[in-house]
């Protein structure tokens, strides 16, 4: 008998908890991307600094990705761009 995985988008997860939990961190990310421009490295360092501040708030595959790419997109910061803060308001649903 073949265990189950559990797929969201490029990601696949054993247990059905771990999916769970990445379809709650997407839609958290979702909502700061609706919010923010990730692209942009002074959104993208407001985010992850908020995002560090808040503690361990992506565990999953999902969520971790997405703090690698608030890294990579943070440490381009060759163009100057107006600094909008990140409210808390994006880190209470989990």
């Amino acid at each position: 008998m073949e265990d189950k995985k559990y797929s969201l988008g490029e990601f696949t997860f054993d247990t059905q908890q771990e999916y769970e939990r990445a379809k709650v961190e997407l839609q958290v990310i979702l909502k700061i991307k609706q919010k923010y421009d990730i692209n942009n490295p002074e959104d993208a360092k407001n985010v992850l600094d908020a995002v560090n501040k808040k503690g361990d708030v992506f565990k999953s595959s999902v969520g971790k990705a997405f703090i690698n790419k608030l890294k990579r997109v943070s440490k381009n910061e060759n163009e100057i761009h107006v600094q909008k803060p990140v409210p808390n308001i994006i880190l209470y649903f989990l």
